[in-house]
């Protein structure tokens, strides 16, 4: 059988969840479409820096709180002195990297971006704020000739000067109807791209703060989802050593919330999170954000093993070695080879979809009337998630609008997928549960029916031929059952009872006494396979026939006065069972009582509540159960 088919038990999914799948999708796409278009409300085009100017003193800060400082820039790539103007000054787009000479030169080193801001009427503004996302690699600000913030060391000589990278909102106060904002920029720590790397932002200080501080919360709470889950997978991977799918599964939810952490501008987050600062803390978040970027080859692995022989074992051998070669680079390479490269990761990221999508393709070129919906909708949004961040690595005056909605839905659909496999691995395992509780019919049992037959031959050829018939039709209802979580009539089940009852009381006549109280409007109402004539058995011979007198089986079936739930309840007058042997025939501990427990996880799974076993010892047990009409525990 085909391994997708395998996974899924070979049925189609059902049409209300093709509709949600699809739905999602379409979603999700007009999410990427408004993120790539819709510019954010601070990008108002009246406020643009223009020769190193933005004109602002009709700014409505009621109805637009925060600004983007975009545009062109003052800038000079040698470390002049703040007031000095500049007699032919140069000008760069910001958020932009400034380009600069080779190692060695060290004023090429250092940039100086400066702008001058109109603010509009005191009356009109309320109290102002600088936000900083990303400027690589070390910075200070100035408003006005003053510093007012500093993340590492910015100076002239780059062995004084030390990398760090670290968001933060700043107020100002201005002093007069203009901000002269100078930025000094070194880049210490030898990335391949320095300078403005995110969008400088102005605007009410509640807000900016607000919406700093929401961020932060939000997507620590997100990597910590993903961490805790991804614990729990390893967990759950020691307890059923077989699942190999959840250690990959736990890898890629690690390596996406180290992704969350270590990305402009949540990396502040990480920063607060290591012990250290300083050039380490910035080498630090540079390698743990490439790591979190290679991790995506978990993800393959996770549905390589959960959709076998998908995926082509030298594709898988490529990227294997491909990942193991990029993380060694990531680890021990110098900062500035690492952000040279950097697009080699993130297309090896792409690489991990591309295989994907061969193994898609290789699903529905078995059978394209099975269409995977929620495979496919994981591919879309993985596919989304790594297109929205390929666009805004090119387009760095952009920020997403809808920050991990993807991810998150990829995370639910792989959990769905375990949780699917999961569900069929039980059901498989209920199936052996069921087999093998067939195959234990006892030999003797056997041996016993058939020598009563063979002597009612010659004395009651009449009751001989009763027996035969009894017997042939209990071991036809036995063993002809394929789907253990079928669901049958009650008269069905009792046919099965009345075979095995009649073969039963010609062996041991009046050592068992059977008492029958069934509803006869319960005859129609589905129940489980098996359900009725196992207990029964275990009643006879783990109960009554363990005394030398025997005893009496009472056998209940009743429906409730709304006709909604059927209970079924199978009594002895035999020895009776321990509290403690109570639970451990319940949880398989024991051997004996093999089909109680059969019955007791079938109803589990089926319905979310087992037997009831209540046992006196010397006095007789009570083995109760109640199922309801035609619903199932999902």
């Amino acid at each position: 059988m085909f391994p997708y088919q395998n996974m899924r038990t070979g049925t189609q999914q059902p049409s209300t969840n093709k509709l949600w799948y699809i739905v999602i999708m379409c979603a999700l796409a007009l999410m990427f479409v408004y993120d790539v278009l819709q510019a954010p409300p601070e990008d108002n085009p009246r406020f643009t820096a223009i020769a190193g100017v933005i004109d602002a003193r009709r700014w409505d800060m009621q109805s637009v709180p925060v600004l983007n400082l975009s545009g062109e820039w003052r800038f000079s790539s040698q470390n002049a002195a703040l007031n000095t103007p500049v007699e032919q000054p140069t000008y760069t787009e910001v958020p932009a990297p400034f380009q600069y000479r080779p190692a060695g030169d060290v004023s090429a080193k250092v940039g100086l971006y400066q702008l001058t801001f109109r603010l509009p009427p005191e009356d009109k503004r309320s109290t102002l704020a600088l936000r900083i996302e990303s400027i690589v690699s070390a910075h200070a600000v100035y408003v006005d000739g003053q510093l007012v913030a500093q993340s590492g060391l910015a100076v002239d000589e780059s062995m004084q000067s030390f990398p760090l990278n670290r968001p933060y909102v700043i107020n100002i106060n201005p002093r007069a109807d203009q901000l002269d904002i100078a930025i000094m920029v070194a880049n210490p720590g030898n990335a391949a791209k320095a300078g403005i790397l995110r969008p400088v932002r102005i605007g009410d200080a509640i807000v900016l703060n607000s919406n700093f501080r929401f961020r932060d919360y939000f997507e620590f709470t997100l990597a910590s989802v993903f961490l805790l889950i991804a614990m729990i997978l390893i967990l759950v991977r020691r307890v059923m050593p077989q699942y190999r799918g959840m250690v990959f599964l736990a890898c890629f939810l690690a390596g996406l919330a180290l992704f969350i952490l270590s990305s402009a501008p949540s990396h502040k987050i990480l920063y607060s999170l290591l012990p250290f600062d300083g050039e380490y803390a910035y080498t630090t978040q540079i390698r743990v954000y490439y790591v979190s970027i290679i991790s995506y080859v978990f993800f393959l692995f996770f549905m390589d093993q959960h959709f076998p022989r998908t995926l082509d074992t030298r594709y898988r051998k490529v990227m294997t070695i491909t990942g193991i070669a990029c993380v060694f680079v990531i680890l021990f390479g110098t900062i500035e080879f690492i952000t040279t490269w950097e697009i080699v990761f993130f297309l090896y990221r792409f690489c991990v979809l591309i295989g994907f999508t061969f193994m898609i393709l290789r699903i529905m070129k078995h059978d394209s009337s099975m269409v995977p919906y929620d495979v496919l909708l994981l591919y879309f949004s993985l596919f989304v998630f790594s297109g929205k961040n390929l666009f805004y690595y090119l387009q760095l005056d952009n920020s997403p609008q809808t920050p991990y909605v993807e991810v998150c839905v990829a995370v639910a659909v792989m959990i769905h997928i375990v949780l699917q496999t999961y569900r069929h691995a039980h059901q498989e395992q209920l199936k052996l549960a069921m087999a093998f509780h067939n195959a234990r019919i006892k030999p003797h049992f056997l041996f016993n029916a058939l020598n009563a037959i063979h002597d009612a031959i010659y004395e009651e050829p009449e009751t001989a031929q009763e027996l035969l018939l009894s017997f042939s039709q209990f071991l036809r209802n036995r063993f002809r059952f394929t789907d253990f979580s079928a669901l049958v009539p009650l008269s069905e089940e009792v046919d099965i009872l009345d075979a095995y009852l009649r073969i039963e009381h010609d062996r041991f006549r009046e050592r068992i006494q059977i008492d029958r109280h069934i509803d006869p409007k319960a005859l129609t109402f589905l129940v489980p396979q098996l359900l009725l004539q196992p207990l029964v058995e275990n009643a006879i011979h783990h109960g009554v026939l363990k005394q030398r007198r025997g005893g009496t089986v009472t056998i209940r079936v009743s429906l409730n006065p709304s006709s909604t739930r059927l209970l079924v309840e199978v009594q002895d007058t035999g020895v009776g069972i321990a509290p403690e042997h109570i639970d451990a025939i319940l949880h398989g501990v024991v051997q004996e009582g093999v089909g109680v427990l059969n019955i007791h996880s079938r109803l589990l799974h089926l319905y979310g509540q087992g037997l009831e076993i209540q046992s006196t010892v010397g006095e007789g047990t009570l083995v109760r159960c109640a199922i309801p009409q035609k619903g199932i525990h999902k």
